[in-house]
């Protein structure tokens, strides 16, 4: 709770142009990490894999390897979406959208294979929006809290990164 209100007192200090450091940088980094242990469940994940592309690069090769991880373990499409709770056409659709980011002649980037591994529990649907939470809170302490920084390097727009920042804060308050 006093992380949290440290964090949002010195997002409101930035705002007016206050430098973070400091106390200041200590109070927001101990606030993401506790949030970052809470939404992960004490797993650490990384999310380098992520550092300096777009946001469809990076959508692109999660879903790739998500559909690829599991057709190594299930051997056929029809269990892939069984497993996954999607339709076929679905998948046909993601493997034709992201052709250009699946490298089946790579390994799984292992940023991906743990996070699967560690929320072995999810369907598609859940497994792409609690994946797109924690990369993008991942990137956002990567670029020190510089939303700015991090829609550039994401390639999306600063107002809807803004929303999506503050919605994923909200989730994880809930």
């Amino acid at each position: 709770m006093y992380f949290k209100k440290g964090y949002d007192a010195s997002m409101e200090l930035a705002k007016f142009k206050f430098p973070i450091k400091g106390e200041r940088l200590l109070v927001i980094d101990e606030y993401v990490k506790t949030m970052s242990l809470d939404i992960l469940g004490n797993k650490e994940s990384s999310y380098n894999f992520a550092i300096d592309k777009t946001l469809d690069e990076v959508r692109g090769i999660f879903k790739n390897t998500v559909l690829r991880y599991f057709f190594d373990q299930n051997n056929s499409v029809a269990e892939v979406v069984k497993a996954l709770e999607m339709s076929p056409s679905s998948f046909s659709k993601i493997k034709n959208r992201y052709k250009k980011y699946d490298y089946e002649d790579l390994l799984y980037p292992q940023d991906v294979v743990h996070f699967i591994e560690n929320h072995s529990d999810l369907k598609w649907k859940q497994l792409n929006t609690q994946f797109e939470k924690e990369m993008i809170m991942y990137l956002f302490k990567h670029y020190k809290f510089n939303k700015k920084v991090l829609s550039e390097k994401l390639g999306v727009n600063y107002s809807r990164l803004v929303t999506k920042i503050k919605e994923i804060e909200q989730s994880y308050e809930n």
